[in-house]
C-alpha cells in the first residue's frame, strides 16, 4: 500500500476490477473488438510494456466516470513474443522460486479480501469504451499474431481479462487473435485467425511462454558440458531409477502442447524401458556391463554404455513390508485424474500384499488425520484397508509437511526389521499451507531415510503439479518417484514392477569413471544434470547416493570425442601469466576408461567397490543390439527436448530411425508406443515397417512335453536361543515322490550356518536368523505373535532368493505356502531333455552348440530366451503339447 495514495483512488481503482469481474461489459468489449486495427497506429506505444497497456486503458475509463485523476506506478515487463498455444496445449509451466511463491499467495489473499469487500458495495459502474492496444502494441511481430489461438494467459483482475488465463498475476487486459476468457469464465471474441494465419498455425511446433504464471513447478536443470580428460578426467555421479519425467513428458505431448526444457530428465525417459541386461552370477545385488560403440547422432563421436542389472527376486521371497501411504486429499485432488485414479492404483498395489505385510494411511488436507492404523494384511485386515480406501474423499488446502511427520512416525513405531520399510506419497505436490519450504521438507524425510524409512513418491495429475519439489524430496528420501497418468501405468508400477518399487538390494549407489586421455579427447555423461557428485564424494560414504530396487536396470551414456576428431567448441580463455604448461604424459594402456561403482547393503554403512575397465575396438551402433539402438534412441530425443543447441538442426525423424528396428523385441508395445509418441510430437507420419522374412529358427522343432517341478517347503521344527533346527518336506511333480530331511537338535543352526549337510537338498540353502511378528489365522480370525525364520538360496541358478518359515504352520496350509523348482521336459530331434528353471542348455544334434536358456516354466508353458549375433536378446513362448 502507498501511504500518500488517495483512499478514494484506491476504492475507485477496486470498483473497475470488480466490475469487470462481475460483468464482463459486452459493449466495452464489442468497442475493443471495434478498435483492434486503429490500435496499431499508435506506433509509439509499441516499446511500452503490455501491463503499462492494459492499465492506460483502465484509467482512461475511469477518468470520464470520475472526472478525476487515478495516479499509480507499476514495474515494467519483459516483452518476449508468444509462441503457438492451443487450446488443449499443455499446462502452462515456468520456473518458480520458493520467495516468488510465497508473493504469490499473499497476493491471492490480498485479491480475495478485496472481493471480500466489494461485495459488500452496492455500487455499479457502467464503463464507456475504451481505446484498445492491438497485438502489436504487445511487442508481437506480424508472424507471431497468427500463432496465438485459443486462451491467453492471465490470471486476476484488468478489463477484459480472465481468471484462469491472461499473462501475469494482478489487473491486466486479456487479448489477441483467436479467443480469451472475461473475469467469470466466459468466451469473448476479440478477433478470428484467417484461413493462412490457421495453416501457418498448423505447421509452427507448441510451445508455452515463460509467463510466469505456471502452476507446474519444475527444478532448473543445466546439462554436463563437454570435458577434456587432461582437465577433469574423472565424471563422478548418483545412479537414478526414477521414472517419473518420462510419463510426464508423455502426458505433456499427448494432450498436444509443448514440453518445458526442465521437465525433462534424460535419464529417467531412458530407465523407464526394460532392458534385457544379464544379471548378476555371484553375491552382487547386480551386474556391471560396459559397452563402446559409434555414436548414432554424430559417427565421428563414440557413445559408452555403462549398464546395471539388479538381482531379481520372487515375489514369494520378497521380505515383509510395513508401508505408510501418505495420500493428499486436498481440494486440488478431486480431478479424475487423481484422486480416483490414485485409488484405484492402490486397489492394485493390495492385491500384491499379503499377511506378512502391514498397510497404514494417513491423510492430510488442512490438518493430518490417520484413516488406517497399521493393519495386517490378512483376509480381515484387506477388507478394512479396502473400506478405508474407498472412503477418502478430496477437499480443502494442503498442509504436506504436518502429514509426512505423521507418516514416518506410523512408520517408524512399526519398523520390520530386514523388512520393507516405506512411506509411500501419493500427491500432485501442491504443498500450499503449513512446511511448505522445499528445504523443511529434505529435512523431513533424510531425517525418516536415516531411521531405515525410505520413501517412494507416487505423482498424479495435471496443472498445479510440484515436479520440482516431489523430485527433490524423493532424492533425499532413499526412494524412487513415479507419475501415473492412467490406470496402464498404475499396473505397470504396482503390478509389474513390484518388488523394484519397494525392495532395496542396494543403497548409496554411485559411479565413478575416469576416462583415459590417451584414447579420449573429450566427454560428455548425457542426463543426470541434477545428480552430479564431487569427485570426493565417491570414496566418502557419509555422502548419500540413489538406491536400486529389485531387477532395476539403470543405463547411462557418454559421448565421447575420440582423437582425431575435432573438439566442439566449448569457448576458450586467455593463458595463465604466472604458470608454464606442464608436459602431459599418459601410462601405456589400452583402456578407454575404468568403470568403478560403490554401494551398500541396505542395512549397512560401509561400502563395497566393483571396478572393471573398458577395452577393445568400439563396434558400429548398428550391430549394438537393440537395447543399445533403442536406449540411444531415447537419450537423443532426450537431449532435443532439452533444447541443445548442436541438435537444433536434427529432424525428429532421426530418433524413429535409430529406435525403429529395436521393435522386434517389444513384448509389452512400450517401444511402439515411444515411436508413436516421438512422430506426434515432430508432428510426422510415420512410414510404413518394412516386410522381413522371417528366418528358419531351430526352436521351431522344439516341443514342451511336460512339467517335472519339485514343490517343497521347510518347516519351522524346532528353535532355541536364535538357533535352529529345521525339516524339509518335498513332492515331486508325479505327486507320489516324497522327498524328506532334517536338522536334529543336537546339531542346531546359527545364522549363517548353511544347511543340509547331506540327502535331499543338501549345502542348498543358507540360515539368516529368526523373527517373531504378529499373524492372523485366516482359519480362526484370531491374531497371535508367531516365529518366523529366514534363509537364502545357494543353489547356482537361485542364488540369493529368500525364504521364510511360519513357526507351527498347520499341514493344511503347507500347500499354499510351498516353493517350486520349476523343470520342464523338451523334446527336440526325437530326443527328450529335462531343463531346469533359470538354466542355459543346448538342443540335440544342433552342431552349433548355440545355448538357448530356460526363463519360465509353468504347466501350461514354458519360456526361452536366445541370443542373436549381435548380442540381442529375444524370447519364445512355448505351450504345452497337446494330448500331455
Amino acid at each position: 500500500m502507498n501511504p500518500s495514495e488517495d483512499p478514494n483512488d484506491r476504492l475507485l481503482d477496486s470498483l473497475l476490477r470488480e466490475q469487470a469481474r462481475g460483468k464482463a461489459d459486452d459493449e466495452l468489449l464489442q468497442a475493443i473488438d471495434a478498435r483492434l486495427d486503429a490500435g496499431k497506429a499508435l506506433a509509439h506505444r509499441r516499446k511500452r510494456g503490455p501491463r503499462a497497456v492494459l492499465w492506460s486503458t483502465a484509467a482512461a475509463a475511469a477518468v470520464m466516470v470520475s472526472a478525476g485523476v487515478m495516479t499509480w506506478q507499476h514495474g515494467r515487463t519483459k516483452e518476449a513474443p508468444l509462441a503457438a498455444l492451443e487450446k488443449s496445449a499443455a499446462p502452462r509451466v515456468n520456473m518458480r522460486d520458493p520467495a516468488v511463491d510465497a508473493q504469490v499467495r499473499l497476493s491471492r489473499d490480498a485479491g480475495a479480501q478485496d472481493d471480500h469487500i466489494l461485495r459488500e458495495s452496492p455500487a455499479q459502474l457502467q464503463l464507456p469504451a475504451a481505446p484498445a492496444a492491438s497485438p502489436m502494441d504487445h511487442g508481437l511481430p506480424p508472424a507471431d499474431i497468427a500463432s496465438v489461438d485459443g486462451e491467453w494467459l492471465g490470471q486476476g483482475g484488468g478489463v477484459g481479462g480472465g481468471r484462469g488465463t491472461g499473462i501475469g498475476h494482478g489487473s491486466g487486459l486479456a487479448m489477441g487473435p483467436g479467443k480469451a476468457r472475461s473475469m467469470n469464465g466466459s468466451p469473448t471474441s476479440f478477433g478470428r485467425l484467417q484461413p493462412q494465419e490457421e495453416r501457418l498455425l498448423e505447421r509452427r511446433p507448441q510451445q508455452v511462454p515463460d509467463a510466469g504464471l505456471s502452476e507446474e513447478n519444475y527444478g532448473r536443470l543445466v546439462d554436463q558440458p563437454w570435458k577434456s580428460p587432461w582437465q577433469e578426467a574423472l565424471s563422478t555421479f548418483s545412479i537414478d531409477v526414477d521414472t517419473a519425467s518420462y510419463m510426464n513428458v508423455r502426458r505433456m505431448i499427448q494432450a498436444g502442447g509443448s514440453v518445458p526444457a526442465d521437465s525433462v530428465r534424460i535419464e529417467e525417459l531412458v530407465n523407464y524401458f526394460d532392458y534385457r541386461y544379464e544379471g548378476p552370477k555371484n553375491d552382487s545385488p547386480f551386474a556391471v556391463h560396459g559397452m563402446l560403440a559409434t555414436c548414432p547422432w554424430k559417427p565421428q563421436h563414440l557413445l559408452a554404455r555403462v549398464a546395471i542389472k539388479g538381482r531379481e527376486i520372487e515375489a514369494k521371497a520378497r521380505p515383509a513390508s510395513n508401508l505408510v501411504f501418505l495420500i493428499d486429499v486436498s481440494g486440488s485432488m478431486q480431478d479424475p485424474a487423481k484422486l480416483p485414479l490414485l485409488k484405484r492404483s492402490m486397489r492394485v498395489l493390495l492385491d500384491q500384499l499379503d499377511e506378512r505385510d502391514r498397510l497404514g494411511i494417513v491423510v492430510y488436507a488442512g490438518s493430518e488425520g490417520v484413516v488406517l492404523d497399521p493393519t495386517r494384511l490378512d483376509e480381515q485386515g484387506l477388507s478394512t484397508a479396502i473400506r478405508s480406501i474407498e472412503k477418502l474423499e478430496a477437499g480443502g488446502s494442503t498442509n504436506g509437511g504436518a502429514g509426512i511427520k505423521r507418516a514416518y512416525e506410523m512408520a517408524a513405531r512399526n519398523l520390520v526389521p530386514g523388512g520393507v520399510n516405506r512411506v509411500i506419497l501419493a500427491t500432485d505436490g501442491d504443498f500450499n499451507v503449513g512446511t511448505t519450504g522445499q528445504g523443511d521438507l529434505v529435512t523431513l524425510v533424510k531425517e525418516g531415510a536415516a531411521k531405515g524409512v525410505s520413501l517412494s513418491v507416487v505423482g498424479f495429475g495435471t496443472g498445479n503439479f510440484n515436479d520440482a519439489m516431489l523430485e527433490a524430496i524423493t532424492n533425499e528420501g532413499n526412494g524412487n518417484y513415479f507419475y501415473i497418468d492412467g490406470d496402464g501405468e498404475a499396473e505397470r508400477v504396482f503390478l509389474q514392477k513390484l518388488t523394484g518399487t519397494l525392495v532395496t538390494i542396494a543403497k548409496d549407489v554411485k559411479i565413478q569413471v575416469e576416462f583415459n586421455p590417451a584414447k579420449v579427447k573429450a566427454y560428455r555423461l548425457i542426463g543426470y544434470a541434477n545428480r552430479i557428485l564431487r569427485h570426493e564424494d565417491f570414496n566418502n560414504d557419509k555422502v548419500d547416493a540413489g538406491d536400486i530396487g529389485a531387477g532395476h536396470t539403470v543405463t547411462a551414456f557418454y559421448e565421447i570425442v575420440p582423437p582425431g576428431v575435432d573438439m566442439p567448441n566449448t569457448g576458450n580463455v586467455d593463458g595463465l601469466r604466472y604458470q608454464k604448461p606442464v608436459e602431459k604424459e599418459t601410462v601405456a594402456s589400452d583402456d578407454w576408461l575404468t568403470l568403478k561403482l560403490r554401494y551398500k547393503h541396505p542395512e549397512g554403512d560401509v561400502s563395497q567397490l566393483i571396478e572393471s575397465p573398458l577395452t577393445g575396438e568400439p563396434q558400429a551402433w548398428e550391430q549394438a543390439g537393440h537395447d543399445f539402438r533403442f536406449a540411444s534412441a531415447v537419450a537423443l530425443f532426450g537431449m532435443k527436448l532439452r533444447q541443445m543447441p548442436e541438435l537444433a538442426d536434427m529432424p525428429w525423424q532421426k530418433v524413429v530411425e535409430i529406435a525403429r528396428p529395436a521393435l522386434a523385441d517389444d513384448a509389452k508395445e512400450q517401444r511402439s508406443e515411444f515411436i508413436s509418441m516421438v512422430a506426434r510430437h515432430g508432428r510426422f507420419p510415420l512410414p510404413p515397417l518394412p516386410v522381413v522374412e522371417e528366418q528358419a529358427d531351430a526352436l521351431e522343432g522344439v516341443s514342451y512335453l511336460r512339467d517335472e517341478s519339485t514343490m517343497w517347503y521347510v518347516q519351522f521344527g524346532l528353535q532355541s536361543g536364535g538357533k535352529w533346527a529345521p525339516r524339509f518336506v518335498g513332492v515331486a511333480s508325479d505327486k507320489s515322490t516324497k522327498l524328506q530331511n532334517r536338522v536334529g537338535a543336537d546339531a542346531m543352526l546359527s545364522p549363517g550356518d548353511e544347511f543340509f549337510k547331506d540327502g535331499a537338498f543338501a549345502g542348498r540353502f543358507k540360515f539368516l536368523g529368526v523373527e517373531e511378528r504378529e499373524v492372523t489365522s485366516e482359519r480362526t480370525g484370531l491374531t497371535q505373535r508367531v516365529m518366523f525364520a529366514r534363509y537364502e538360496d545357494l543353489k547356482p541358478n537361485k542364488k540369493g532368493a529368500r525364504y521364510e518359515s511360519q513357526a507351527g504352520l498347520p499341514d493344511v496350509e503347507l500347500e499354499a505356502k510351498a516353493y517350486y523348482d520349476r523343470s520342464a521336459v523338451l523334446k527336440s530331434g526325437g530326443q527328450e531333455i529335462l531343463v531346469e528353471e533359470d538354466t542355459k542348455f543346448t538342443l540335440p544334434g544342433d552342431t552349433s552348440g548355440k545355448e538357448y536358456f530356460l526363463q519360465g516354466v509353468t504347466p501350461e508353458k514354458i519360456v526361452i530366451q536366445t541370443k542373436s549375433p549381435s548380442g540381442e536378446t529375444t524370447t519364445r513362448e512355448i505351450r504345452k503339447a497337446s494330448g500331455e
